[in-house]
């Protein structure tokens, strides 16, 4: 039995508190909820004034990346694959001066409307477009399939080193809060704390790093 097993009815309690605890914190955040600055292409039907017809005149999708079909200026390649790489990971594509995200582009092609809400990369590779890697997901559940960031020392996703306590810290972060679930001597120890809260919490939305191609 490892120590990870004997201690999971109090991480299960733990995590009974947090969530009552978020619970509360939405409502009180509902309460003062203030106007915010639109998000570029932030997965919201905010910039969903193209038509599916003009999408399908301009695109065509070949099963894994978007692709000219028509050529509207001389930067234009027919057959080439549409838009750039930005630095937020995602492949972006400029119609009529604004940008938009290349995965519901696809989606568009595919299913002939926009999406609902966010669309969510499955596998978490931002640049997988194949159409069954894409998912429509509420804005709670895209934040739950996010990979390690780039400055993890640890090689887990939400386990950091405590210089502090000298200890391995596992976290996860719930409506854009962090709760801390425990320290402990390992990143194994750690990881499979996180692993099992990350299950509990958001099942088949948590971060699956080795679905990654």
């Amino acid at each position: 039995v490892t120590g990870v097993q004997t201690c999971a009815l109090p991480i299960l309690d733990m995590l009974v508190f947090i969530l009552i605890n978020v619970e509360k914190d939405g409502e009180h955040r509902l309460k003062y909820k203030t106007k915010r600055k639109p998000v570029m292409d932030s997965g919201r039907n905010n910039m969903n004034e193209l038509d599916v017809s003009l999408i399908e005149d301009l695109f065509y999708y070949d099963g894994k990346d978007i692709r000219w079909k028509t050529s509207r200026t001389s930067r234009v390649v027919v057959g080439r694959v549409a838009g750039s790489i930005k630095k937020n990971g995602y492949r972006q594509i400029k119609i009529n001066k604004k940008q938009y995200q290349a995965h519901r582009l696809v989606w568009v092609l595919h299913h002939k409307e926009w999406p609902s809400s966010f669309v969510d990369h499955i596998n978490g590779n931002k640049l997988d477009n194949r159409i069954e890697n894409l998912r429509v997901v509420s804005k709670s559940q895209n934040g739950m399939n996010r990979a390690k960031q780039q400055n993890n020392t640890s090689g887990y996703v939400g386990v950091y080193f405590d210089k502090r306590g000298k200890r391995w810290r596992a976290q996860i972060k719930i409506q854009n809060k962090t709760k801390t679930l425990g320290s402990y001597k390992t990143k194994e120890e750690a990881a499979e704390v996180y692993d099992l809260a990350a299950t509990l919490l958001f099942g088949e939305y948590k971060w699956q790093p080795s679905n990654v191609s």
